[in-house]
């Protein structure tokens, strides 16, 4: 069944427990922003300010909490929406150099694991591992070191070693 209408792209679609629709499209600005879609109303509402291009986004049901990334000076950041709140307001989460892509939240809601990607100029090489950002303390930590590239972190509630 076909959820959105309009003459733009349409992608990342997070389902909400609710039936809602949480995407990204460029049909308004031309650029990619953030979008709610309403299951009862069949309305569609962008969530997001209208500027920058804004992907990826993840949604954590128990707070309320929508995490993406925005290109902003140079650099893709991680912002935050809280859907719970009555007027959510677009919070910048990191300010650091590299690009945080494609973000997702921990079962708790305390964490968001993304892929870290930076550049090195000296050797002309781009890199990527995984991090984490904690929502509590603001404080954002890499998790892998090797030189292999690494993307699309996944959080699981069971244990893969032992």
């Amino acid at each position: 069944k076909q959820l959105t209408h309009n003459n733009g792209n349409n992608v990342s679609p997070c389902l909400m427990e609710n039936g809602n629709l949480i995407f990204c499209s460029d049909f308004q600005t031309g650029s990619p922003q953030i979008y709610l879609r309403d299951a009862q109303t069949l309305t569609v509402k962008r969530l997001t300010s209208g500027t920058g291009y804004c992907a990826s986004p993840t949604y954590h049901e128990a707070s309320g909490l929508l995490v993406y990334t925005r290109y902003i000076k140079g650099a893709f950041q991680l912002f935050a929406l809280n859907l719970q709140e009555a007027n959510p307001v677009e919070r910048q989460l990191t300010k650091s150099p590299g690009d945080k892509l494609e973000p997702t939240i921990s079962a708790c809601g305390k964490y968001v694991a993304f892929t870290y990607q930076t550049y090195d100029n000296k050797v002309k090489k781009r890199t990527s591992q995984i991090a984490v950002f904690n929502t509590r303390s603001n404080v954002m930590r890499v998790l892998t070191s090797s030189p292999e590239q690494k993307s699309y972190p996944a959080w699981t509630g069971r244990n893969l070693y032992c």
